[in-house]
């Protein structure tokens, strides 16, 4: 893990644990409020219940009054007597539950605490008085004065009591509702006021480590310069705004020498005293980035032609002046620039931007080291390039969106057809809208951006999906090897792992490879074709008779099978020196064991003169045009 996604973790991981600390303490709070208001809900129950056993008290008390006087006005017989004496008792008796609860839910500070006790005893003992009255209102044949006189008064005491403790308990529960209600308050404005003050400081130590954060994201490490995404933003800014501007790229021309002379670190420094007097040349309001290993991105707040040239050139003067020393050992670089006068409402996007400008660079790079390119539609150099570029990025799309579709075209024999018949994969990209492009549009590109590799792992895995999908098939396939792939160690490594695929004949696969691309690194290639002949695979040495060292690497490079160049098959027919070079060719690879193969074969005459020069296939429109594999 590298130091900058080290401290982008750590950052982050600071960040998520002042959230988690504060989303802990905002639970805590939040917890201890809840129990505060659920005590607060119980307290004012309590008072709610305790005002509620009073007024049932009252209630009950003076049902019984009206049960007693019922008894008195309607209970005439002995039938009746007993019906309202029994609602009476009744009565009593729920008067008495509920001055047993209104004594037992009253504070033992109430002021009424005693006089409740005085009430509940004095109900109980006035029941036998209660009695007493009913037996001489029997004994008197029902007459209702003497029972109103035996009892008369007996319910004056208990009702005032009543009264007072109602009108007591009224005051003392308001006055506990109200305390609570601000104890209540009380809390809450506690509650309230340290959670926002944790929000507050969370939101600073946010601020302060999305602060370390933005600015570790947005300037480059070594330099302390604005890194490539503070660059990109930049522009889509300037895109987005409308804005006219000068911008620039700056590539160091041999930046390895530093680094070999005195190492990373010294590399690192150097690029920092450089970046610093690069940045001391513009004005501070505009923007120098290192947006590559040795490159710098400059945007220039000035949209005039002239300024631009005197600024470029200015800049590149600054870089080959600038002497780095160290060690006793002086060392000076140059530079090549690209550069562009962005003009208002002129870029519809910035991808459109960065494609002008990569393509000035690399025309600039490509007239030689210390030059300056100056972007103009009308350069039509800088227009292909920029044309490759695009399709660079039609490539990738394509790799990631499985938007590259293999063809196969017959290899097919021209005098034993006892011979077998076998094909080579070629490929061609279909684009967004379905359309098959040509290889013309984007091979070069792909060549060019070291993509082939990419695509060459492509082919093979997919062609290996294939076989094993379709064991029926029992024709030999045979895939070009670019040049990058040939000298690509990892390579290797890549074709023992998809050739372990299982069910797989590897003798179904054969390879192509160029003599040019084989002896750019002989060591390495020579590498990866023992690998490919170990596995049993059929080797094809494509565009013979174009290189320079055909013959002298022909015994070395031990191949099954010469392709000859289109070149010398073209017009055959009608070219007598072509005729004496395929024959000589066709001769050694007789004299070798080797097959040959004759490309480009586009019409019978051609045809019947391979014939006659005994060259063993033929492969070209004429024989078979190429068709989707599938």
């Amino acid at each position: 893990m590298t130091f900058v996604k080290k401290r982008k973790l750590t950052y982050f991981g600071l960040i998520f644990l002042v959230i988690a600390i504060t989303t802990a303490l905002a639970l805590v709070f939040l917890s201890v409020y809840e129990k505060t208001h659920l005590s607060y809900a119980a307290d004012l129950q309590k008072l709610n219940k305790t005002e509620q056993n009073a007024l049932s008290t009252q209630y009950f008390f003076k049902r019984q009054v009206q049960e007693w006087k019922n008894i008195l006005l309607r209970g005439g017989n002995e039938k009746d007597l007993e019906k309202y004496a029994l609602l009476f008792a009744q009565e009593f008796e729920n008067t008495q539950n509920a001055a047993e609860k209104l004594y037992y839910s009253i504070s033992e500070n109430s002021e009424v605490k005693g006089l409740a006790k005085t009430f509940l005893t004095s109900h109980r003992e006035i029941l036998s008085e209660y009695y007493k009255a009913l037996a001489l209102f029997q004994d008197n044949s029902y007459d209702p004065s003497v029972g109103d006189r035996a009892v008369r008064g007996i319910d004056r005491n208990p009702t005032m009591m009543l009264d007072k403790i109602t009108q007591v308990l009224g005051r003392e529960i308001l006055s506990e509702k109200e305390l609570l209600k601000e104890k209540l308050n009380a809390y809450s404005f506690a509650f309230g006021s340290a959670f926002i003050l944790i929000q507050v400081l969370f939101c600073w130590i946010l601020v302060r480590l999305t602060g370390k954060l933005l600015k570790a994201n947005l300037l480059d490490k070594a330099t302390e310069l604005g890194n490539r995404e503070l660059f990109i933003n930049s522009l889509k800014d300037l895109v987005k705004r409308k804005a006219s501007a000068s911008i620039i790229i700056v590539d160091i021309n041999n930046f390895k020498l530093i680094n070999e002379a005195f190492g990373n670190e010294g590399g690192d420094n150097y690029l920092k005293l450089l970046g610093q007097l690069l940045k001391e040349s513009i004005d501070n309001s505009e923007t120098i980035c290192r947006i590559g290993s040795d490159t710098f991105g400059l945007i220039l707040f000035s949209s005039s032609k002239k300024y631009l040239i005197k600024r470029v050139h200015y800049l590149k003067r600054l870089i080959g002046t600038f002497e780095y020393k160290q060690n006793d050992i002086t060392l000076s670089l140059t530079a090549n620039a690209g550069a562009y006068c962005m003009q208002s409402e002129r870029e519809p996007n910035v991808d459109n931007l960065l494609n002008k400008l990569y393509a000035s660079l690399q025309e600039s790079k490509s007239l030689g080291p210390d030059n300056i390119t100056f972007y103009s539609p009308e350069n039509n150099r800088i227009l292909k390039r920029q044309e490759e570029m695009r399709n660079v990025a039609s490539i990738k799309r394509a790799l990631a969106e499985n938007r590259i579709l293999l063809f196969k075209q017959l290899i097919k024999p021209i005098n034993d057809e006892q011979q077998s018949n076998y094909f080579e994969i070629l490929f061609r990209i279909q684009s967004s809208d379905g359309k098959i492009l040509p290889p013309a549009l984007f091979l070069k590109a792909a060549e060019r951006f070291h993509l082939m590799v990419d695509i060459d792992k492509y082919m093979i895995s997919t062609l290996i999906d294939y076989l094993a999908k379709h064991p029926e098939d029992q024709y030999r396939y045979s895939v070009n090897l670019a040049g990058s792939t040939l000298s690509n160690l990892n390579f290797i490594k890549f074709i023992d792992e998809v050739f372990k695929h299982p069910n797989l004949n590897h003798a179904q696969l054969g390879f192509e490879i160029t003599e040019s691309d084989v002896i750019k690194n002989f060591e390495v290639a020579s590498q990866l074709l023992d690998k490919l002949r170990s596995y049993g695979c059929h080797i094809s040495l494509d565009d013979f008779g174009t290189g320079m060292s055909s013959y002298a690497y022909i015994s070395k490079i031990q191949v099954d099978t010469i392709k000859i160049d289109g070149s010398f098959i073209r017009g055959i027919d009608e070219k007598l020196g072509n005729q004496a070079i395929v024959r000589s060719i066709a001769a050694l690879a007789r004299d070798l064991g080797i097959s040959t193969v004759a490309e480009f074969v586009e019409n019978e005459r051609e045809l019947t003169v391979l014939q006659t020069l005994k060259i063993d296939y033929g492969q070209g429109y004429l024989r078979h045009k190429p068709e989707v594999l599938s």
